[in-house]
């Protein structure tokens, strides 16, 4: 649409520029000069139709630019607000899983040491075991049994809806704290897998356990 308006200017004005000269030609052999005022006025009539409304057009689209420019902006903002509200519920999140897990962690940890070294072994629900399979088994089942395993999972659950809504919400602005939150979550969901699946030894069980604990709280506080 634009370039026809485009043409048709600049045959307006081509119109405008054949009546002068035709005006110069009539007024030298002192001719009539009807035609070519018609020709002028008629170029320059055209040409002026034509730029009003490229003008227009040009305005119109001018305001739709914009007007998209500020609906983006509202967009963004939106997001910013929810990624910003996210952001600090999933470092809460993040939080509980650890101190629930640092609970279970330390616990299966005693637990563990006390069936191994202790004389006797270690006391869980009135019995005592020298089996640290068994006594971790048991320990484990009563965490089942009384819900604590249940609160982390709900925990890590919420923990993953709020960076769901992270990622629905993330900007360029924002891309190096979506980062940090994907550290946070990884390290979140590391204590919480090394807790409800221990294994290895007891040395590298709770080596993982104080390197993982010491890695999320630092990843928290950034």
């Amino acid at each position: 649409m634009l370039d026809l308006l485009s043409i048709v200017i600049i045959l307006g004005l081509g119109a405008f520029i054949v009546g002068i000269i035709l005006f110069i030609i009539d007024y030298a052999k002192q001719n009539p000069k009807r035609v070519s005022v018609t020709v002028m006025v008629s170029g320059i009539a055209v040409s002026a139709i034509a730029f009003a409304t490229f003008g227009g057009i040009v305005s119109h689209n001018d305001k739709v630019a914009e007007q998209e420019a500020e609906k983006q902006a509202l967009i963004r903002k939106k997001k910013e607000k929810r990624f910003k509200s996210a952001y600090s519920d999933l470092k809460v999140e993040a939080t509980e899983v650890g101190m629930s897990s640092e609970k279970i962690g330390n616990k299966l940890s005693q637990v563990w040491h006390d069936a191994i070294w202790e004389d006797d072994g270690v006391r869980i629900d009135g019995k005592y075991y020298t089996d640290f399979n068994k006594a971790i088994n048991k320990q484990y089942s009563i965490y089942v049994s009384d819900g604590t395993i249940t609160e982390l999972t709900s925990e890590e659950s919420a923990m993953d809806n709020s960076y769901t809504t992270l990622k629905k919400n993330k900007t360029v602005k924002n891309n190096a704290k979506f980062k940090q939150a994907t550290k946070i979550r990884s390290e979140a969901k590391k204590f919480s897998n090394l807790v409800t699946d221990p294994n290895g030894n007891y040395s590298t069980f709770t080596d993982n356990i104080t390197e993982v604990d010491n890695a999320l709280s630092s990843d928290v506080e950034d």
